[in-house]
């Protein structure tokens, strides 16, 4: 949230605004679990992930087993699913021969598909085949209370895994769904942040008396006498609420905001966070921030510990008497120590490795079934090297689903921004990063770095630039390809390395050493800026 609250304040915003925060009440019991499970297999079938390895056949049967025939039709897959040989009798089951471990007795009562679907067709299939699952294990849930099992008859089950991650993909769906609705009746969100059901927001101040009747905004005279009587903020997040409250009915805010607070600022989490206004400089209208400081809940204990805890009872029992002594207080403050702890952090960080009397590190990509990493460590051993070879994690089903602000502009709407203007690719506010200047007309490239935000850089390069300075890459770029003639330059940030300098420059020389030198815009005297040292390593 700080980060965010930093790149918005960077923004220069006049207007009124506010911020609050909504939470959903009660979210897992008040889930629709048919129509939970519907949306999230929409989000499913709508991404670009790959379904491989599905044996058609039982996905077929499966459908089979679990569709009637006019389902099956209605759903255009009758004929990749096998068909009954006969009518007669009760129909096969998904507990008869449907489990049997031989395939033939399987399909006996079946007729084989008339067609073999595509891979479009199998995915739909298998989302088809995921909604009945889904559905079935929401719909019949079991859990004891007071030493009874009862079947869960609404909502979704709060001791189950699969309901956490259903949840998170269905306010995925229902996060597209404000945003539309947000637009369409003209109230912008400037920060949208939402974390599982909490949703903290800054959205323009509305008019009064504006009421959301479920379509769009209408203009009610009582309700502007009403709305005088009431602050801003809290006015503004009860349209909020009215618009939340009306994607779905399984879905009920609860609002906050700092105005119904003994000092007017809204708690969130770990902080309390209120706008303010910046002083006027030189005629300028006032521009709006957010302000933020560090704060503990009054219920927050400073002497107990939660019984189910994840720690063991050894460790918390040895917790204790670290604090019991004075050599390591369970509730430290944050000086204590704090040379010492930094120290040993780092030595952590810089040694983790060497547990198992490894001498050095080398991390390799993910493969499927470690298969490289496997690699890597026989020709180690082979040859006798003392190095530990780390797999990389790779990017979570979950990250590719959720978005966490799904209302981001793609573009930062400042007119001296050089990445966004120029159609660029790359994160403008990130800092730290690579780029790369590309002249439009000839094609050629400036390679450059910086520890301050690309935005920055880019302004830098374009003030350069009209001012035709002659330090300007650009500008000499101008007059000796073009003749003087102002060429368009587009500007990617090629890479993110915030605080690692070391890192930053060497990619800049290993980006400037791919580059041809005749299409290369750079100084020849940056060229060598730093020298990377090359080893070829052949494995037999």
């Amino acid at each position: 949230m700080l980060a965010e609250f930093k790149r918005f304040n960077v923004d220069h915003i006049t207007e009124d605004i506010i911020v609050g925060s909504v939470d959903v009440k009660a979210l897992y019991p008040s889930l629709d679990a048919t129509f939970t499970v519907e949306k999230v297999c929409e989000i499913f079938y709508s991404i670009s992930v790959k379904v491989i390895g599905i044996d058609t056949e039982e996905l077929g049967l499966y459908l089979a087993l679990n569709k009637t025939e006019t389902e099956l039709v209605d759903l255009d897959i009758l004929c990749f699913c096998p068909t009954r040989k006969t009518n007669r009798g009760r129909p096969p089951t998904i507990i008869g021969c449907a489990i049997d471990n031989n395939k033939d007795k399987r399909f006996e009562p079946w007729l084989p598909p008339k067609e073999e679907p595509d891979e479009q067709t199998t995915r739909r299939m298998f989302t088809i085949a995921m909604k009945v699952t889904l559905l079935f294990i929401m719909e019949n849930h079991m859990y004891t209370f007071d030493n009874e099992i009862k079947l869960q008859s609404r909502g979704g089950p709060i001791g189950l895994q699969l309901t956490g991650v259903l949840a998170q993909l269905f306010m995925v769906w229902w996060d597209r769904e404000f945003e539309h609705k947000m637009k369409e009746i003209g109230l912008r969100l400037w920060l949208y942040k939402r974390y599982v059901d909490d949703i903290n927001s800054i959205l323009s101040v509305p008019k009064m008396g504006l009421r959301f009747d479920g379509s769009t905004l209408v203009k009610d005279e009582v309700a502007s006498e009403e709305d005088r009587l009431i602050e801003q903020d809290e006015r503004a997040m009860r349209l909020f609420k009215s618009v939340a409250d009306s994607i779905h009915t399984s879905i009920e805010m609860e609002i906050d905001c700092p105005s119904p607070n003994d000092d007017h600022k809204l708690p969130i989490l770990d902080l309390k966070v209120w706008i303010e206004e910046r002083e006027e400089i030189e005629g300028q209208l006032k521009e709006k921030i957010v302000l933020h400081e560090f704060y503990s809940k009054e219920v927050a204990s400073k002497s107990v510990d939660n019984a189910r805890s994840a720690w063991s009872w050894n460790t918390y029992d040895n917790i204790r008497r670290l604090d019991a002594c004075g050599e390591k207080p369970m509730y430290r403050p944050r000086q204590w120590q704090r040379v010492d702890r930094a120290q040993e952090k780092r030595k952590k960080r810089d040694t983790w490795y060497k547990k198992g009397g490894y001498e050095s590190v080398i991390s390799v990509p993910a493969t499927p079934k470690s298969i490289l990493k496997q690699r890597y460590e026989r020709e180690v051993r082979r040859i006798g090297l003392n190095i530990k070879i780390v797999e990389q994690s790779g990017v979570t089903l979950k990250r590719q689903l959720q978005r966490s602000n799904p209302f981001k502009e793609k573009l930062c709407q400042r007119q001296e921004c050089l990445i966004c203007q120029s159609g660029g690719k790359g994160e403008c506010n990130a800092t730290g990063v690579t780029y790369e200047l590309v002249c439009q007309e000839c094609k050629d490239k400036y390679i450059g770095e910086t520890s301050r935000s690309a935005y920055s850089r880019g302004k830098e390069h374009l003030h350069s630039l009209n001012r035709r300075e002659e330090q300007s890459v650009m500008w000499r770029h101008a007059c000796e390809k073009h003749g003087g003639d102002t060429p368009s330059f587009v500007m990617n940030v090629t890479g993110i390395f915030r605080d690692d300098a070391k890192l930053r420059q060497i990619t800049e020389a290993v980006f400037i050493g791919k580059v041809k030198h005749n299409e290369l815009i750079n100084a020849k005297n940056e060229w060598n800026y730093i020298k990377v040292p090359r080893a070829i390593v052949t494995i037999e």
